[in-house]
């Protein structure tokens, strides 16, 4: 049995055991997105993501002809891992702030992703920098940020971090 594992800046969650020999191989990066998918990990869409441990050493999954003595397999998340703070997850959407944005100082706004696609919205009028290829998920994402509790918790999460950071 293999491992799937999932990991981001603040998680390292194991998702399932699965076995490999049971799985076609000629479609078997797809399966195991599908997998991630299936246990709530919805944005394991990108194959350039997964990595296998074999022993001590992690190698990108398509680089591997063969994966029969896999330790676990790890989609990672990760985003800019020096500075990144994921804040939440809601609905296949991730929320978070990079703590190195001191240009931004003077524009508090919060980062959301949903699959491959990012955006930044505003904290003080809701504008949107970028665009996610789902407008609804885009409107979903403007909506949680303008939820007036959701926006006290951002706001205070900015300033704990812009302070942190200098």
């Amino acid at each position: 049995m293999t491992t799937l594992v999932y990991l981001s800046n603040t998680c390292k969650e194991r998702v399932a055991e699965v076995d490999l020999s049971k799985m076609a191989s000629s479609d078997l990066i797809r399966t195991i997105l599908k997998e991630y998918q299936k246990n709530s990990y919805l944005n394991a869409t990108n194959a350039k993501k997964l990595y296998v441990k074999i022993g001590e050493h992690l190698t990108l999954l398509d680089k591997l002809d063969n994966l029969t003595n896999a330790d676990e397999i790890v989609y990672s998340d990760v985003i800019a891992p020096q500075n990144a703070a994921e804040f939440e997850r809601k609905n296949g959407i991730v929320y978070f702030f990079h703590s190195s944005e001191k240009p931004h100082l003077n524009y508090p706004h919060v980062h959301a992703r949903y699959g491959e696609d990012t955006i930044s919205i505003s904290l003080r009028d809701f504008t949107v920098i970028g665009s996610f290829s789902s407008k609804k998920k885009q409107k979903e994402a403007v909506e949680y940020v303008k939820n007036k509790q959701n926006l006290t918790r951002l706001k205070a999460e900015w300033n704990r971090i812009m302070e942190a950071s200098y």
